[in-house]
């Protein structure tokens, strides 16, 4: 008795792929257990085909997939202790002895004589008996089992090097997916890198508003990142499985030809064929959000900040452009794009300047009797009239420049500080009393009237101050929760405060603060966009 049982037991200890009693019994995830050795061979087969971050392989059982990490094999995954405990109880018992199995004859069971032919409409093996009988009706689709055997092998063949071609032209579009997600992860590499490098070289200055501006790019491209590998492996991920299961079913189809049972294959021929068939009829993936993420591979790049780190704490920015604007924007260099010519006097002026340029400026603004302010990036400052007169001024350490009615030219200076120049370069230093601000000024104007216009942007707000200096005449918060990056700062002629934003939009202040309008400006640059903004705000 105990020995039938544990004779019962032996046929349940053997693993579904080599028909051998288990050696390290590891579960899959479908909880189907397998020698670790045969789950390793079919985690090499699936490498063959996919090289990616992850490897899924298929239960030869259920089909369900267990994922495996680049590099993990089976000895990752969980010990079947129960099975491998019996194994070698069965094992210590030498009951593994390959039994002989008795050979029977393929002989019909109705009438007891051997089956040579196969019927192709019922796929069965049957006798001659059978064929006159009860298959009477299906004499051109009887067939000698050896011929028919033989056919059926010649159209396993013919599938097999349709799939071989499938799996190339796959295999090819696979690799050059994969190669794109590689080029575009390197990149977002060398944005990160970038990024920690400018990060770097100004940690000793201005440590903590630069570690702000770090996490919120690093961040950035980590979003890039996932969305970009999110979407490439929604393409790659289901083309891995469908290449596996098809190598399977090639793998299979392969070796009923190798063996040479014609039974076998008449048998599984049917079965194997619309498999395969319905896995080639998955053609090449595609997708329009991941063409559209290749297509941006080329233009990533991280846009260093042109403006003194010190003065304007920011890192750069991370950006998905076209490859001609790529090469326009490297380094964060300012570009001048043609301006649309119109009637009005100051645009003409504006045009007539951007001939008269002797260098790279960092930015126009009016200046009385229809003349234009401009600051050169080496600080050097002229005055450029529409009859073509240049007026030169000694240079001068600012950032941001407005004029006084006058002729004079006002900068900022310290925190509560202006310096007023005149043409002569002669500097006056006019201090402000400020109470309850601890930010840093960024911008100024000027009104009609002399008055200094100071922008808070950090606190959203502006302080009018007189050219005599003292208590600010007005402090005045702006209705807007984020003003982001500002590119220039000036007054229209009723008052009105204008905000010329980086990203190309203009926004109109009252004197009051009230937010009163919205204007978006194309092509604007930081250059021009202190006119263009009073225009925009004209036509509106």
């Amino acid at each position: 008795m105990a020995e039938k049982f544990i004779e019962a037991l032996s046929d349940h200890v053997e693993c579904g792929i080599c028909s051998c009693p288990y050696e390290s019994a590891k579960y899959l995830d479908c909880l189907h257990t397998f020698c670790e050795g045969c789950i390793n061979r079919l985690l090499d087969q699936t490498n063959q085909v996919w090289n990616g971050p992850s490897v899924c392989i298929r239960c030869p059982i259920c089909r369900k997939v267990t994922r495996f990490q680049a590099g993990r094999k089976a000895d990752t995954l969980k010990s079947n202790f129960i099975v491998n405990g019996i194994v070698e109880e069965l094992l210590h018992h030498d009951l593994h002895a390959e039994p002989v199995v008795e050979q029977k004859e393929d002989v019909c069971a109705d009438h007891g004589i051997d089956r040579k032919f196969y019927c192709e409409k019922c796929n069965k093996i049957i006798c001659s008996e059978c064929a006159l009988c009860k298959h009477h009706g299906h004499t051109f689709l009887i067939k000698n089992v050896e011929e028919a055997s033989k056919s059926k092998a010649h159209e396993i063949n013919k599938l097999i090097s349709n799939a071989t071609s499938w799996l190339q032209s796959h295999r090819n579009f696979s690799k050059e997916y994969g190669e794109k997600r590689a080029e575009g992860n390197k990149r977002l590499d060398e944005i990160k890198e970038a990024i920690t490098t400018s990060y770097s070289n100004n940690l000793d200055t201005i440590t903590n508003k630069l570690e702000a501006k770090k996490e919120t790019l690093m961040a950035e491209v980590a979003t890039r990142r996932e969305e970009f590998v999110n979407v490439l492996d929604s393409v790659l991920v289901p083309l891995a499985e469908t290449m596996s299961q098809v190598l399977d079913d090639v793998k299979f189809g392969e070796a009923l030809v190798d063996s040479n049972d014609h039974r076998e294959i008449l048998l599984n021929y049917q079965d194997w064929m619309k498999s395969l068939c319905t896995r080639l009829d998955y053609g090449l993936p595609s997708s329009t959000a991941a063409k559209k993420q290749i297509s941006l591979i080329e233009s990533m790049c991280f846009r260093r900040c042109a403006n003194s780190i010190i003065d304007v704490p920011k890192l750069g920015t991370v950006r998905y452009q076209k490859k001609d604007q790529h090469d326009k924007h490297a380094q964060g260099e300012s570009i001048l794009n043609p301006v649309k010519k119109l009637n009005r006097p100051t645009e003409r002026l504006l045009l007539t300047a951007r001939g008269q340029l002797s260098g790279e400026p960092e930015m126009m603004t009016p200046y009385p009797n229809e003349r234009i302010l401009v600051l050169y990036k080496d600080r050097r400052v002229e005055i450029l009239s529409p009859d073509g007169k240049i007026d030169n001024v000694r240079p001068i350490a600012a950032r941001y420049v407005a004029a006084l009615s006058d002729g004079r030219i006002v900068t900022l200076s310290e925190r509560n500080a202006v310096n007023i120049y005149n043409q002569q370069g002669q500097r006056q230093e006019v201090k402000f009393q400020i109470s309850d601000c601890d930010e840093f000024a960024e911008y100024i104007a000027t009104d009609e009237d002399n008055h200094v216009y100071v922008l808070y942007p950090r606190a959203a707000k502006f302080l009018k101050f007189s050219t005599k200096g003292g208590e600010p005449t007005a402090v005045i918060p702006l209705a807007s929760d984020d003003l982001g990056d500002v590119s220039s700062m000036g007054l229209s002629k009723e008052g009105n405060v204008i905000l010329v934003l980086g990203e190309g939009e203009v926004r109109v202040f009252s004197p009051t603060g009230r937010l009163i309008r919205r204007i978006p400006i194309k092509e604007a640059d930081r250059v021009s966009c202190d006119q263009e903004a009073r225009q925009a705000v004209d036509n509106s």
